[in-house]
């Protein structure tokens, strides 16, 4: 019967490694893995350096919207001392049916009046009591975002509040919610450029995501907190390098090299026969790496398991497979 390492070979395996550690590995859907990558990075910040320079933005110019929601059934974090036997019970804040808030925030600090989105209908009591009537309201049948709903705060709440300083750019995520063609003209004729975040990217892109709902459900946000999430971001001031790359994942070699084919082929018009022997290049390139020294049977062109995308570049030392003739 086979058995695997003891709880202290791991103990010394941490001790001699001492960059790794243990712990649960964070679910990650499919769109992440696929977009949070280098190249999709890259791609986007050459765009926004790009549209920052040719608007001449100053922060006090540059938005970012997102919505954040309560279903009414968060917990509190905070721990409370009781007595042993006896429950302990918080006042619920909200209703039972699901709130999304729309919020904007701006490089330079300032928070734009709130949208405020009820599910189904507006509450029977006297909601707007005691808030500031800048605050807007609306519901839906979920009591989420939809078009309609974001073209009226654009025009009612975004537009007047931003401020008469011309360009302006607002950057949010890519929700079908707030691209319409009657959004896209009303910006266009208030000198509005919408920047789209690229798709199961927020996480790492999105100022509010990044720095403000999730300190928002818990306490008011500051101002420090606002300027922090425009620069955790690297859109202000304007910084590539300012974002967690921890949470990019490597591509795969062999997709990418494909991938690079296919859009050459595709680019250069090639003829049936050339593009069957540019494919098979790529293949060939993937099976090369893979190949293996008949003398001592270790992997050729680079460990096989970063290749894979297995595991990242800086644990190819630490990681490396077995020789085949060890295996023998």
């Amino acid at each position: 019967m086979e058995i695997g390492p003891s709880h202290k070979w791991f103990r010394n395996f941490y001790k001699r490694h001492s960059k790794l550690k243990e712990g649960q590995a964070e679910t990650q859907d499919r769109g992440r893995s696929r977009m949070a990558n280098i190249r999709v990075m890259d791609q986007y910040f050459t765009l926004l350096k790009e549209t920052l320079d040719r608007l001449n933005l100053k922060p006090s110019q540059i938005f970012n919207c997102d919505e954040t929601g309560w279903s009414g059934k968060e917990k509190s974090r905070q721990k409370v001392t009781g007595i042993k036997g006896q429950h302990s019970y918080q006042q619920a804040c909200f209703t039972p049916t699901h709130i999304t808030a729309n919020l904007c925030i701006c490089a330079d600090g300032r928070i734009l009046p709130t949208f405020l989105i009820f599910e189904s209908g507006l509450p029977h009591t006297a909601y707007t009591d005691g808030v500031p009537e800048s605050l807007m309201f609306g519901y839906f049948a979920s009591g989420y975002m939809d078009h309609c709903l974001f073209q009226s705060w654009f025009e009612y709440v975004f537009i007047p509040y931003c401020g008469s300083a011309r360009p302006v750019l607002l950057i949010m995520d890519n929700n079908d919610s707030h691209i319409t063609l009657d959004t896209i003209n009303i910006a266009f004729k208030n000198q509005i450029e919408l920047l789209c975040l690229p798709p199961h990217t927020t996480h790492i892109l999105q100022p509010q995501d990044v720095h403000i709902n999730g300190p928002l459900k818990a306490r008011v946000a500051s101002v420090a907190t606002m300027l922090n999430a425009f620069g955790k971001t690297g859109i202000s001031p304007f910084d590539a390098d300012a974002i967690d790359k921890t949470q990019l994942v490597e591509s795969h070699s062999a997709t990418i090299n494909k991938f690079e084919t296919l859009v050459k082929s595709s680019s250069e018009d090639l003829t049936p026969s050339t593009s069957s022997s540019t494919l098979a290049y790529a293949e060939n390139n993937t099976s090369t790496d893979k190949s293996i020294c008949i003398t001592c049977g270790t992997f050729l062109g680079g460990n096989p398991l970063v290749t894979e995308g297995l595991i990242p570049q800086q644990l190819a030392d630490i990681f490396q497979p077995i020789p085949c003739n060890l295996l023998l």
